[in-house]
């Protein structure tokens, strides 16, 4: 089947995620390069690559399994050309992450300067390839999703990684969205997750962030500008 949808969506929520992961990526090479030789801290910032890996890796499985199936039924003429580069770009971004993986694993037993430097270069590597990635995303992906689909199935692209999060991590993913979004995004955002989620989310994800962040950096963060 093919044509638009009577009630498509917003996409522009997708701004969120992706701004959260420009930044986290962003800060990464600084924060590992960051860590002293030997320091306890080492595992904890290799833990944080750990995540970031996971939640990209998570986000593109949302898009493999869940989003593209549903535009391919939609508009096949209009998104056939660009899935083998959107996969491509995948694969390509997935090679990266399990390097970064591998390092951090390996730098969180060790922590020496030598493995040290290996990850801060690893996250180096995919911060680019990324960037690239995303911003082809929303120029190309996001006008097909808000005309194809529904609220319903959008919002269960977001939902495809919420299992794969530890009830801890969950407000300091929302953390780490709420202070990139806009008041605008934040409007679209509040559209798609029901009240009480949302309500409760924006009452305990900045303390949840605040208290992760304290502990990554080595020092109160609360102060630095979002």
């Amino acid at each position: 089947m093919t044509g638009q949808k009577t009630t498509p969506t917003d996409s522009r929520d997708m701004y969120i995620v992706h701004n959260m992961l420009r930044r986290a990526f962003g800060e990464l090479p600084a924060l590992v390069r960051g860590v002293e030789d030997g320091s306890e801290r080492a595992r904890t910032v290799a833990d944080h690559a750990r995540l970031l890996v996971a939640i990209l890796s998570t986000h593109h499985e949302a898009e493999d399994e869940v989003l593209w199936p549903i535009l391919m039924e939609r508009c096949p003429a209009e998104l056939t050309p660009m899935v083998a580069t959107m996969e491509e770009e995948h694969q390509q971004l997935h090679t990266l992450l399990d390097t970064v993986s591998e390092r951090a694993e390996k730098y969180s037993v060790t922590a020496s300067a030598g493995d040290r430097e290996d990850l801060a270069r690893a996250t180096e590597a995919v911060v680019g390839p990324m960037h690239g990635h995303l911003v082809g995303e929303e120029r190309n992906i996001l006008p097909l999703i808000d005309r194809y689909c529904t609220d319903e199935e959008w919002a269960s692209v977001g939902e495809h990684g919420l299992p794969q999060l530890t009830p801890t991590q969950v407000p300091l993913v929302f953390g780490m969205m709420l202070r990139v979004a806009t008041e605008d995004q934040r409007a679209v955002l509040a559209a798609h997750i029901p009240d009480e989620v949302l309500s409760q989310m924006v009452q305990i994800a900045p303390d949840a962030l605040n208290a992760y962040e304290r502990t990554l950096h080595g020092f109160d963060t609360s102060e630095r500008p979002r």
